[in-house]
C-alpha cells in the first residue's frame, strides 16, 4: 500500500455519492491516475460496506485483467482531522465517462463505432459474471472512455458475488438502469445487468436515455 506523499493532487475530474474523484500524478514516475478520497467518520461501525465492496472486488479481478475493467492501482488511509479519515483507492485515470462523452462529443457516432462500444461493454459484463460477480450499478456514468475508443467498467461500490441460491437487496441501481423484477421487488441476478446495458446501448445510438423517470 502507498501513501498520500506518493501522489500528487492535479484537479477535481468528478464528484458522487460515494466520494471525490481527482487526477492524480504519482511521484517519481509521472504516471497519471484517478484518485477515489471517501470521507469516513471513524466509528464502531468501521469502513463502509459499499466501500469494502469495491475494494474486494477490485483486488479479486486484479490478478485476472481485463482489458474492459478499470483496474486498481493502490489503496490508502490518510487522516482528515480527529473523528474522520479519507480512504483513498488510485485507478487507472481514463478521458470521459460516458454520459460526459456522450453529452459534449458532438459528432454523432456511426453504426461501426456504436457496435464497437456495446461489444466492449458486453465483454467486460461478461468477464465479470464469469467470475461471479454481478455490478448492479451499470449506467453512463460508470462506463470510462478513452481517446482511443476503449471501455473501462468502473465503480463496483454496489457489486455483489453471487450464486444459484444468492438473494439481494432490491434497492440497487439507478433508477432509469433498473430492471422491471428489481423494480418490483423480485428475485434477481446477472440479466438485471443485461436490462441495464440494453438501457445503456440505446443511449449510446440516440443520445437520449430510454426510461427517463423520477
Amino acid at each position: 500500500m502507498g501513501s498520500a506523499g506518493d501522489y500528487d493532487l492535479l484537479e477535481e475530474i468528478g464528484k458522487g455519492a460515494y466520494g471525490t474523484v481527482y487526477a492524480v500524478k504519482k511521484a517519481g514516475t509521472n504516471t497519471e491516475h484517478a484518485l477515489k478520497r471517501i470521507a469516513m467518520k471513524i466509528t464502531d461501525e468501521g469502513i463502509p460496506q459499499s466501500v469494502l465492496r469495491e475494494i474486494a472486488v477490485l483486488a479479486s479481478l486484479r490478478k485476472l485483467h481485463h482489458p474492459n475493467i478499470t483496474q486498481l492501482h493502490d489503496a490508502f488511509i490518510t487522516t482528515k482531522n480527529e473523528g474522520e479519515m479519507y480512504l483513498n483507492v488510485v485507478y487507472e485515470r481514463c478521458d470521459w465517462d460516458l454520459h460526459d462523452f456522450l453529452t459534449n462529443i458532438p459528432r454523432n457516432m456511426g453504426d461501426p463505432q456504436c457496435r464497437h462500444f456495446a461489444r466492449q461493454i458486453f465483454e467486460g459484463v461478461d468477464f465479470l459474471h464469469t467470475n461471479n460477480i454481478i455490478h448492479r450499478d451499470l449506467k453512463p456514468q460508470n462506463i470510462l472512455v478513452n481517446r482511443d475508443q476503449t471501455i473501462k467498467i468502473a465503480d463496483f461500490g454496489l457489486s455483489r458475488n453471487y450464486s444459484l441460491h444468492s438473494t439481494f437487496t432490491t434497492v440497487v441501481v439507478t433508477l432509469w438502469y433498473r430492471s422491471p423484477e428489481i423494480l418490483l421487488q423480485c428475485r434477481y441476478n446477472t440479466a438485471s445487468d443485461i436490462w441495464a446495458i440494453g438501457c445503456i446501448l440505446f443511449e449510446i445510438y440516440t443520445r437520449q436515455p430510454l426510461f427517463p423517470a423520477s
